[in-house]
């Protein structure tokens, strides 16, 4: 009679497995900072994975359980961690996980030539490195450029402090050259760069010792006296400055004579490429020379190159007494002081 019948439907047979699946998770280490960049990545896995696969989202990727990973290019980066064990795998996936910024440059150049005579033509060349995006010079001559290697034309003598910021996306850095070019007016022609007969007095000139020992006759003659005080000895001097940028060949012309010398005293003119510290003789009259008869002597002296293009030339004309008396004989005039060179 077919009357006795039964149905069955979703048979489901459930148990627990022996070795759960993981359950992925880590951390790195920093998270952000400048290219390259170092992160140590540490596994927080839970359920005992046995096995790792990582991808740093750079195109690098590791099986190691705690990779360390070098990101060498600005960006931001996701990270995932796929972790394996008997029971199964699990993934983490960390968006915009790391993030890499750009160094700022480190600003540097060369110019080439750095001297020469006008018009002078200086090609820079950056040297910058981290890899700048943009330029700002700045040639010292009231000109400037944006371009990363330009060429700048300096039409005037002169001594130009040169600089280059260097900027990307990390930021900016300056580098300065004082001093770095050094523009002669050109032509060969001597001409003459300085020159004094004290027949306004004493200015632009500095005194040592005594300065009221140290003064100008009507003659436009200058009177360098020395005397010896009664606690000690000094040496009466005047000196200055005289820059020589943009001429080289320089040639000092004076008339010296001096009277009074004993012993080890002396009269002296002097020059000094460093503004002062130290000085290089040109003439000394001692004692018993022939000079010493206070009458004008005229002498001139071509100097070595270190006087050549020199912002910090100097000269000095001096009396250096060294007895006791106090009998103010020891006296040096200089007059018509001339300083020329070839531009």
């Amino acid at each position: 009679d077919y009357a006795e019948q039964g149905r069955v439907d979703n048979v489901v047979v459930k148990g627990t497995s022996g070795t759960p699946a993981p359950v992925a998770d880590f951390t790195g280490s920093p998270t952000s900072g400048t290219a390259p960049l170092t992160v140590n990545f540490t596994d927080q896995s839970t359920n005992n994975p046995t096995s790792w696969s990582w991808d740093f989202g750079d195109s690098n990727t590791s099986t190691a359980q705690n990779p360390s990973h070098e990101y060498t290019s600005a960006g931001t980066y996701t990270v995932s961690l796929t972790a394996t064990n008997s029971g199964g795998s699990d993934t983490e996936t960390k968006t915009d996980y790391i993030s890499v910024t750009e160094p700022a440059p480190v600003a540097d150049f060369t110019g080439n030539p750095t001297s020469g005579t006008a018009p002078l033509t200086v090609n820079f060349t950056d040297q910058s490195t981290n890899s700048p995006t943009s330029w700002s010079w700045d040639f010292g001559d009231s000109n400037t450029s944006t371009a990363q290697n330009p060429s700048h034309e300096y039409t005037s003598a002169g001594t130009y402090t040169v600089s280059l910021t260097a900027t990307n996306s990390g930021g900016s850095d300056t580098e300065t050259k004082t001093d770095y070019i050094s523009v002669s007016s050109g032509g060969g022609q001597e001409v003459t760069i300085f020159s004094d007969d004290f027949s306004n007095g004493l200015g632009g000139w500095n005194t040592l010792g005594s300065p009221s020992l140290c003064d100008c006759s009507s003659e436009g003659l200058y009177d360098m006296v020395r005397m010896r005080r009664y606690d000690a000895n000094t040496d009466e001097a005047i000196y200055r400055t005289i820059s020589t940028s943009g001429y080289t060949s320089i040639k000092v012309s004076f008339d010296l004579t001096a009277t009074g010398l004993n012993g080890d005293d002396n009269v002296q003119a002097l020059w000094s490429a460093d503004g002062g510290s130290t000085w290089t003789v040109m003439k000394q009259i001692n004692a018993g020379d022939p000079e010493t008869d206070w009458t004008f002597h005229h002498f001139e002296f071509t100097l070595p190159s270190g006087a050549d293009n020199n912002a910090n030339f100097a000269l000095k004309f001096c009396v250096n007494n060294t007895d006791a008396a106090d009998d103010y004989a020891e006296q040096g005039r200089v007059d018509n002081v001339v300083v020329k060179g070839t531009n």
